[in-house]
């Protein structure tokens, strides 16, 4: 029986609707002057099955928050203006690798002592960790869901920089099957009855497409979603490039070279040389191909940029879990048109998942059934892993004990705690500040997010 549509968000009237109008109409302005006009009429079919996908999911309609206006500042939101957290209460767990080293994940149980619905993995994206405020907050937006989140650093992210050697990559399937396989005994633990908590995804930017690539590789998961992730790492490098990205790349190049010379077991003469020498790496690209393509066993950076992309497979409809690819037309960083290509085999309503409710478990998915298992949602707006919307943050909030609204003036924090009338205790057991509110916390972005999540629970339950 398909599950009922959750119920709708309030939702504010926009600050200032001429402003939001005239933005879109300068979105669809410059879609016209960069794509043909077959490709255009797509754009614009996808965004109207957005609009039927959010009106399931009870979510309104994507408005950026003021001030937070365009791609960039929608990107940057959460480094020009902190995003406010609790203390970190996250369980550390450390997790074996087969071929020595261990990975550090965090994890966070749900809100008010609820009983886990299901386990979510979340994942870091280029340069990130367990500790970055955006990936925090969406974890608190989950756990509010009634969801444990499991937040996992890839080899090389602190806190866990030193439990294992080397740096990630786009497929680090060596080391993220095994975790994975790990998290579904995890997830069997931390429920009470026999049957085991569904185990779900959630990747931000290029973690979404460790879980794409995983998922390709036959990690099984439940439930997917990638928010502004890449799925063609060669359109994701040239875009990078560009010269308006020229502030972006240097920042990301920075945090890259730092994490590899701090490795603790060291690092070859070679990759010395690379990144110390008269000529270190002056792009993403270049740092790719000295670094990260050799530690994987890739011939070339181009070998790398093709095997570690999951679009093509994804085009010819590999097998997915329920996955939801959430991606702005606006993204500064990560090019749309890859996910735009993968339209034709999407759909618009959640689908079943066969691996959690079905008489015959071991009957593999029909190409048909495979294909409406791959949801995409497109807005016009948002930036890369944005998605600050008007209406985030406007009710009470738990942040340490405090209450109301945001300190910095913006119209209310996103990244400030709260939760549906509940008292929230603290690890220790002791009770907390209640706060009360009629929505989820986190930006539009981390909502949408758990409410996919949440019909697909409800429709597999």
């Amino acid at each position: 029986m398909p599950a009922a549509p959750l119920p709708p968000e309030p939702i504010d009237q926009p600050v200032d609707q001429q402003l939001d109008q005239r933005l879109d109409q300068r979105i669809e302005q410059k879609i016209d002057q960069q794509l043909d006009h077959s490709v255009n009429q797509l754009v614009i079919e996808k965004l109207r099955s957005a609009e039927e996908l959010l009106k399931l999911l009870g979510m309104p309609r994507f408005r950026q928050r003021p001030p937070w206006w365009g791609p960039d500042l929608q990107t940057l939101r959460d480094t020009l203006r902190p995003v406010a957290l609790p203390a970190e209460q996250g369980q550390k767990i450390e997790f074996p690798l087969p071929g020595g080293g261990r990975l550090l994940g965090l994890l966070d149980r749900p809100l008010a002592g609820q009983r886990p619905r299901a386990l979510v993995v979340l994942l870091h994206g280029l340069g990130g960790s367990s500790e970055r405020e955006g990936l925090r907050r969406m974890a608190l937006t989950l756990q509010a869901a009634q969801l444990a989140v499991l937040r996992l650093n890839l080899r090389g992210a602190d806190p866990g920089r030193q439990l294992a050697p080397g740096t990630y990559a786009a497929n680090c399937n060596a080391d993220l099957l095994p975790v994975l396989a790990q998290a579904r005994k995890l997830a069997k633990q931390l429920e009470v009855s026999a049957a085991a908590l569904p185990l779900l995804g959630v990747g931000i930017s290029l973690g979404g497409t460790m879980l794409l690539n995983a998922c390709l590789a036959g990690a099984e998961l439940d439930g997917l979603v990638c928010t502004s992730s890449p799925l063609d790492l060669a359109d994701c490098s040239a875009q990078i490039e560009l010269p308006r990205n020229r502030i972006y790349q240097r920042w990301l190049l920075k945090r890259l070279i730092a994490q590899t010379l701090a490795d603790p077991f060291g690092i070859s003469p070679a990759e010395q040389q690379a990144l110390g020498g008269p000529r270190p790496p002056r792009t993403i690209r270049a740092f790719d191909a000295a670094i990260t393509a050799p530690r994987w066993g890739y011939g070339s950076v181009e070998h790398y940029y093709a095997a570690a992309s999951p679009l093509a497979q994804l085009r010819a409809g590999a097998q997915l879990p329920p996955s939801l690819l959430l991606h702005a037309l606006d993204d500064p960083w990560v090019p749309v048109a890859p996910a735009l290509s993968l339209a034709p085999i999407q759909a618009t309503a959640p689908a079943p998942n066969p691996a959690l409710n079905t008489p015959d478990e071991s009957a593999a998915p029909t190409p048909a059934a495979q294909s409406s298992r791959l949801q995409l949602l497109i807005t016009r707006h948002g930036g890369h892993n944005g998605f600050h919307g008007q209406g985030d943050g406007k009710h009470e909030i738990y942040a340490g004990g405090a209450g109301g609204g945001d300190s910095h003036g913006d119209g209310g924090g996103d990244g400030e705690l709260y939760e549906t009338d509940r008292a929230y205790a603290g690890a220790d057991g002791s009770p907390q500040q209640k706060a009360t509110a009629k929505q989820m916390p986190g930006c539009w972005g981390d909502r949408l997010t758990a409410r996919w999540l949440q019909y697909q629970l409800d429709l597999n339950g």
